[in-house]
């Protein structure tokens, strides 16, 4: 059976990718406050997850809505989610099956060695991080494992010593060290940490529960990311790092006390009809009043314009005017 990849090399990072962004649409979701786009998107991430053939991305795509659930409810809980928690578990009960009847389409023989390789990769890593704790240099993983003998002391095959361990960590660790992996973890779990702590502090605030699937995304990426090294790709940095800023701006604006609304000011006099200056316009640039002539001064394109209905004009008010305090709000 073909393995759904999207727009992407390998059908692992679609799935990653997947699991990183669509939990903020299914937060919603749960939360009653998801529109007919955000729940189309909820929706299609489930034939997206089960088409990639991947262990991984359906188990954690899984495991992020079951925690989703768990965090959303002990946040705010109603009548509303008990009857989505019921027809999610009826939703399981379809889509288990089906789950497991497309893993079967990859072979027994295909997924041990598929684990077996992995294993040796993580084996070489494990030697590069005890022999160099301070690491082997950025981007060097492959370069040791070929020239410097690792991959043939992990019984690493031949054809497969160009490839990289499939554990963020480990590559972190084997090639920058100990503080390199450190560093790692801190810079994953600062934006988790801010996510989840303004979740709960965001009331019923929109942005609570945005806040919520973002850091459940983030969270079932950083558990997806000790079985593959994506995170290191160009393309999916890109989305990592806009999800980050997601995170960083929402909970800046709880914090600093922000309102969910915007107010625009609007303009102190009431608008003049565009019809009456176009009227005034002509009837001084041609030295002639309007009702002194019977609209036979008016210049030829002011006239048709009076005999348009009045209610196509778009009333504008003068360029001098300044704002008051009235204002005209507009959701978040």
């Amino acid at each position: 059976m073909p393995r759904a990849t999207g727009t992407f090399e390998h059908q692992n990072t679609l799935g990653i990718l997947v699991n990183l962004v669509v939990m903020a649409p299914i937060a919603l979701v749960i939360a009653g406050r998801a529109d007919k786009l955000t729940t189309l998107t909820a929706i299609a991430a489930v034939p997206i997850s089960l088409f990639t053939i991947s262990r991984g991305t359906m188990l954690f795509f899984a495991g992020g809505i079951v925690l989703l659930y768990i965090v959303s409810a002990f946040r705010r809980w109603d009548l509303r989610k008990a009857k989505i928690g019921l027809t999610g578990l009826a939703l399981a009960l379809v889509v288990i099956p089906v789950a497991e009847s497309t893993l079967r389409s990859r072979s027994q023989a295909e997924q041990l060695e598929s684990m077996r390789t992995r294993a040796q990769f993580e084996n070489a890593a494990s030697l590069m991080l005890d022999e160099h704790p301070l690491g082997v240099g950025a981007n060097h993983f492959t370069l040791m494992l070929l020239t410097r003998g690792y991959g043939a002391r992990a019984e690493v095959h031949w054809s497969q010593q160009a490839a990289i361990v499939h554990n963020v960590y480990l590559l972190t660790a084997a090639e920058m060290g100990y503080l390199g992996v450190i560093a790692l973890i801190i810079l994953f779990l600062t934006p988790l940490q801010s996510a989840i702590r303004y979740s709960f502090r965001a009331g019923r605030d929109r942005r609570g529960d945005l806040l919520l699937g973002l850091g459940v995304g983030l969270a079932t990426f950083y558990a997806h990311s000790f079985f593959e090294w994506t995170w290191r790709l160009t393309e999916v940095s890109y989305v990592y790092w806009i999800v980050v800023a997601m995170v960083a701006s929402l909970a800046r604006d709880l914090r600093e006390g922000v309102p969910g609304r915007v107010a625009i000011p609007t303009r102190q006099r009431a608008p003049r009809p565009l019809e009456a200056s176009a009227v005034r316009s002509a009837g001084e640039s041609s030295g002639t009043p309007p009702s002194a002539n019977g609209g036979r001064g008016i210049h030829r394109s002011h006239q048709s314009l009076l005999r348009l209905p009045s209610r196509w004009f778009i009333p504008v008010g003068p360029v001098g005017d300044l704002p008051t305090r009235e204002a005209t709000s507009f959701g978040l």
